[in-house]
This record gives C-alpha cells, sequence and structure tokens, in this order.
C-alpha cells in the first residue's frame, strides 16, 4: 500500500486500538512525512526492527492495507473470508473486524497444534464470527460448498506453502512441532531445493492444488489475495533475500501457467512486487 497513504490512514487514529499507547503517541505526535519515512524503512527489504515502534508499524501496515482493500473491492460489510496458512497472525482478522465488526466471518485451517492455540487465544474476544479448524487446508471442500467465500487471503502464505510441502517430502514434522523452532530447517530444505533446480520440479503441483480447491470455494467475482515480505534474519541461516522477496513473482508464474479460473487485476498503491489480487471470472 502507498506509504503517504497510508500515513494519511493512521494519522487519523481509526487504526489506534491494535497497538500500545506509546506507538498511538508517536503517530499522533510526529509530522504525516516523518511517518511516512519511519513506515518506508520499517518496510524495506529486508526488514529488520530497529526502534520499539517498529514492530507495530509493520503490523499496522498490513491491518490497514487489508482494510483498504475490502473497502476497495466489496462494498458490502458482510465479508466471509478464508485465511490460508494463518499460522498465529492476526493481521487479516484485526483488518476484517476494523471493517465489518460483527458482520464479518473469518475462517481459517491450521494443522500446527501450537499456532492454533496461540491463534484461537489472541483473537477470543473478535466481534467478528470464527472458525478454525485443525485440518489441512487441502480438505475444505469437505467443510464448505462452492461460492462461499468473498475474500480467500494468503497474507505472507506462499513461503509457509512451499515450505510445508518441501518439509512433507524432507521428512520435517510440521504438525506436532514449534514452527518457529523448525523453521530454519524447513527454510534450509526450501533454499537447498531452489539451488538445486528442483523446487518448481518437487512443489508446483501441490500448490496449484491448494490454489485450486480454494478457488472453488471462492464467489465468482470474489477475490484471493497474496501478500509477502522478507525479513533480514534469514539472511543468518543461509538463506536469500532475494529469493524470498520473489515469492509473489513465482507464485504469479504458476498460476499463470495452470490457467485457474483467476484474473489479476491492479489496485492503487499496492505494489505488484509484494501484492498480487486475483479476481474469480
Amino acid at each position: 500500500m502507498d506509504y503517504k497513504i497510508l500515513a494519511l490512514m493512521l494519522k487519523s487514529k481509526d487504526f489506534h486500538k491494535y497497538v500500545p499507547e506509546t506507538v498511538r503517541d508517536f503517530i499522533d505526535e510526529v509530522e504525516t512525512d516523518v511517518l511516512e519515512a519511519h513506515i518506508n524503512r520499517v518496510m524495506t527489504s529486508p526488514i529488520k526492527y530497529v526502534n520499539s515502534f517498529d514492530r507495530p508499524l509493520y503490523q499496522l501496515y498490513f491491518i490497514a492495507s487489508w482494510a483498504n482493500l475490502y473497502n476497495s473491492l466489496l462494498e458490502d460489510k458482510k465479508i466471509s473470508l478464508l485465511e490460508v496458512a494463518t499460522g498465529d497472525s492476526c493481521y487479516v482478522i484485526n483488518a476484517l473486524e476494523h471493517h465489518s465488526s460483527d458482520k464479518g466471518e473469518y475462517v481459517t485451517f491450521n494443522l500446527n497444534k501450537k499456532l492454533s492455540s496461540s491463534f484461537i487465544a489472541k483473537n477470543i474476544d473478535k466481534a467478528v464470527k470464527i472458525k478454525v479448524i485443525e485440518d489441512n487446508g487441502m480438505n475444505v471442500s469437505n467443510y464448505f460448498t462452492q461460492n462461499s467465500f468473498d475474500i480467500i487471503a494468503f497474507h505472507h502464505a506462499v513461503n509457509d506453502i512451499v515450505q510445508t510441502i518441501i518439509a512433507e517430502i524432507e521428512g520435517i514434522d510440521t504438525i506436532n512441532c514449534d514452527w518457529w523452532v523448525q523453521e530454519p530447517e524447513m527454510l534450509r530444505a526450501v533454499i537447498k531445493h531452489h539451488r538445486n533446480g528442483t523446487l518448481k520440479q518437487n512443489a508446483y503441483g501441490s500448490f496449484i492444488k491448494i490454489v485450486d480447491v480454494c478457488s472453488q470455494v471462492l464467489k465468482t467475482g470474489g477475490y484471493m489475495i497474496f501478500d509477502n515480505r522478507t525479513f533480514a534474519i534469514k539472511e543468518g541461516l543461509d538463506y536469500s533475500t532475494e529469493f524470498h522477496d520473489s515469492y509473489i513473482a513465482m507464485a504469479r508464474e504458476w498460476i499463470n501457467e495452470s490457467a485457474l479460473p483467476l484474473k489479476e487485476i491492479t489496485v492503487d498503491g499496492y505494489d505488484s512486487k509484494w501484492w498480487m489480487i486475483l479476481k474469480k471470472v
């Protein structure tokens, strides 16, 4: 999302409830152009938190960006949303609560038990209706009929999906583990396949199958939205910022090859390097 527009949105105080009081005071006190510069610095890849308000600004970037998309793409406050590979992040659901309040319906699939428990604990008081299904998202059609959702969200999810696919091939447990402890091993496995030229061969089919089953429960005219960012900490794992930065481009290439009934649209202020917005046709 355009950082100047985001700075103006944050100055309006509409998103204050999602950050501590000290961060609210910081946002209120600085000039809009200074806030814009801070957001730009925080979101520059690879992301590294320097100041105490950096992580909250990162969080607000995504909450406000997703809320703005809901408002731009769908006039109705009543939105049914499925999020894929949520982990325990709350950006998409916070944006839905901000936009729709109790008219919003949120569903996620989560096989990792610790992340699922953490997500439920974080969102127990949300106004939106929430359903967490402890199953593989690949089985979404067992729970929902076609044309069930207005939006399917892949927030920072392409990498998680690819990591999970490769982890299964490599025999790495992603269900009963602490995801964050296990993630370095998954990252090393993914980058190994990338450098060996075997990543697409091993991940393309399963990735497209997930997108396909999700597109089936997406309403015609509904939207599938992807975003991505890269953190500096991954560099210490013999990883590659350049590779991680390219996840949206890779997903775009694979989906275009698949001939699924999804057409990419552009929304002003959303950089195609970091965002992909697909409409079901």
